[in-house]
């Protein structure tokens, strides 16, 4: 466990505090251009506001309360809450909204690359607007995703 949480500490860090011309995110391209262009083109932030999922009822829109849900357990959950919460708390449902879709996605059971995809596009459309969040966290939790979630994608179904 420990081990799992000083990879995340240790790539959090990583990502957000060296500059690269070198774009890991090219490693990832798995799938064709134009699989990802029409992932990436279904996407768009309308989709992520009006999800239509019945996990996002743990969303009480009317008082504002937001349970966070983008990590396996409450460690990660808290890491990832903190990081949002401290850079980019205006883009905090968004990304949340992503994470929810991306565990439905597990769930539902699929596909993971797929699953993948979509979370990876939904957050770069959520992310945009803050540079830092786009940086940083997006790409990130994206990462994080592909380099980690088979164990979590096998139990999910």
């Amino acid at each position: 466990m420990w081990l799992f949480i000083a990879m995340i500490l240790a790539h959090g860090i990583c990502v957000s505090c060296i500059e690269s011309p070198f774009d890991p995110m090219l490693l990832y391209q798995t799938t064709t251009v134009s699989y990802q262009d029409e992932v990436v083109s279904n996407v768009t932030v309308e989709n992520i506001k009006d999800g239509d999922n019945t996990s996002a009822d743990n969303n009480d829109k009317n008082n504002g309360v937001v349970t966070w849900e983008c990590g396996v357990d409450f460690l990660t959950k808290f890491i990832s809450e903190s990081k949002i919460d401290r850079n980019c708390p205006r883009l905090k449902r968004l990304i949340n909204q992503c994470c929810i879709e991306h565990d439905n996605c597990y769930n539902e059971q699929r596909g993971r690359t797929y699953c993948d995809d979509i979370f990876c596009a939904c957050l770069d459309v959520a992310t945009k607007s803050n540079q830092v969040c786009h940086k940083r966290y997006g790409k990130s939790f994206c990462a994080l995703v592909r380099n980690f979630g088979e164990y979590a994608y096998n139990n999910a179904g």
